[in-house]
């Protein structure tokens, strides 16, 4: 079960039975989040909130500067050299959606929040670097006579490229940030790769023969990963609250259980060295004094 709060901080307790200790999680997705154990009295989380207000004002202050540069005002593309103002429009009875019109873009969808806006901005960013990206590869391919089987736009982690031993190249979408010497450097790297699937001394001088100055620019490539704002390093599915979770573990609470929530033929006590729930069941049929250990479940 959830429950939330009017206090300084927005926040979601969430019981768990799994848990031994108060856990405070923050996420992109779900702001913060406590965690505690099944038996806990929640009476106590304001107290723990406030002894951990300075680590959460930090928090709070990420979370929102993560959610600023989730949803962008502007947009560049620097292999294009190309801005696209960003409008966000609200449409209850529509479906998420992107339209281009000259340098504004317009996104649409019944909720302008952060983790949508991402899935809308990254099919648009597809859409741009499918058209470019392919179309920049064959004009190349023609150039150095260099042939491939076919060509792949994907969102890449690691790579910004990647050549199959039959020529299939695939191409990272997020190439479209890159200045337009660095995205050609990965294109031709590729291509390179039909002849010499290996970055041997002929790979290299191939390289350089049909791009003079590729080794200076190999460091540059490395590095151009800092080029790719945020909204654009994550699809959909990455982004929920595995996009980042800054958590804090709470170890010097005074806790005590919700006896309201304790069955009643069950008493709840606590240890305070670890705050692990130790439940003693009373048997009736047996003495008063007489408990069985019950492991927490």
């Amino acid at each position: 079960m959830q429950y939330k709060f009017n206090l300084d901080f927005d926040h979601t307790i969430r019981k768990s039975s799994r848990a031994k200790r108060i856990i405070i999680n923050v996420t992109i997705r779900n702001g913060i989040e406590v965690v505690v154990p099944k038996l806990m009295d929640t009476r106590c989380v304001p107290d723990v909130l406030e002894k951990n207000q300075a680590w959460l004002q930090k928090q709070m202050k990420w979370i929102t500067e993560m959610r600023q540069s989730l949803m962008p005002n502007e947009i560049y593309l620097a292999a294009l050299n190309q801005s696209w103002a960003v409008k966000y429009l609200p449409d209850q009875g529509g479906k998420e959606s992107f339209i281009e019109e000259g340098s504004l873009l317009k996104i649409r969808g019944p909720n302008v929040e952060p983790m949508e806006i991402v899935s809308i901005l990254n099919k648009w960013l597809h859409s741009v670097a499918k058209s470019t990206l392919t179309a920049l590869l064959n004009q190349e391919s023609n150039n150095k006579h260099l042939p491939f089987h076919r060509v792949t736009i994907r969102r890449a982690k690691t790579r910004w490229g990647s050549c199959s031993s039959i020529g299939s190249i695939s191409l990272n979408r997020n190439l479209m940030f890159l200045p337009p010497e660095l995205v050609r450097y990965v294109v031709i790297h590729e291509l390179c790769h039909t002849q010499q699937l290996n970055h041997s001394i002929h790979f290299w001088k191939l390289f350089e023969e049909l791009y003079p100055g590729a080794r200076g620019l190999n460091k540059q490539v490395k590095k151009a990963t800092d080029l790719i704002p945020a909204w654009a390093k994550y699809c959909s599915n990455a982004l929920p609250s595995v996009t980042k979770v800054n958590s804090r573990t709470i170890n010097d609470v005074n806790i005590k259980p919700d006896l309201n929530k304790t069955p009643s033929n069950m008493a709840c006590s606590w240890h305070y060295s670890d705050h692990c729930p130790v439940i003693y069941q009373t048997n009736s049929k047996s003495q008063a004094n007489s408990r069985k250990l019950v492991e927490p479940k």
